[in-house]
């Protein structure tokens, strides 16, 4: 096979596992999974004191807002900031930052987790749900979602395989 054939080939292989990579997620997306999925956009705002002024010499800070729906099995939720998670759902090491949340930490009647004085750029969100205490026993990490603060707004997620697509 000529240099050029194996190269085509080789993309024609990669499409084809992007494909596929693609269609699994659409399947998963359309049933109930087994752990929490963060919800597909963010809410950025302003980055403010309690009295509601910005916060000074910290103009290019905001605060996200990231939501998911109830697991109805969930005593409480773990979200990972910025962790290096693989696809079977395992944190891989110990970077980046695990925040634990009570059931009761909602917006609008939904599970949340609100950063403050968080910086512009891309940020990596997962959810898991602990679903008994004794001994301890978690849902596996969802699935990313990547929300590229800027502004205020609303952020949707840039997951990487719809940047490949």
């Amino acid at each position: 096979m000529s240099t050029v054939a194996r190269r085509q080939h080789g993309a024609t292989e990669r499409q084809a596992r992007r494909m596929s990579v693609a269609a699994v997620l659409l399947v998963a997306s359309s049933q109930a999974a087994p752990f929490p999925v963060l919800d597909a956009s963010a809410r950025v705002k302003p980055y403010k004191d309690r009295g509601g002024a910005l916060m000074p010499d910290q103009e290019d800070m905001y605060t996200l807002i990231v939501s998911w729906a109830a697991f109805s099995e969930a005593e409480n939720y773990e979200v990972c900031q910025d962790c290096p998670i693989d696809e079977d759902g395992v944190r891989v090491n110990t970077l980046g930052t695990v925040r634990l949340l009570d059931l009761d930490d909602t917006c609008n009647g939904k599970p949340c987790v609100v950063y403050q004085a968080m910086s512009r750029g891309r940020h990596t969100f997962h959810v898991r749900a602990l679903l008994e205490a004794e001994p301890k026993r978690y849902t596996r990490w969802s699935v990313p979602r990547i929300y590229d603060v800027q502004e205020p707004g609303t952020v949707h997620d840039s997951a990487t395989i719809r940047d490949e697509l």
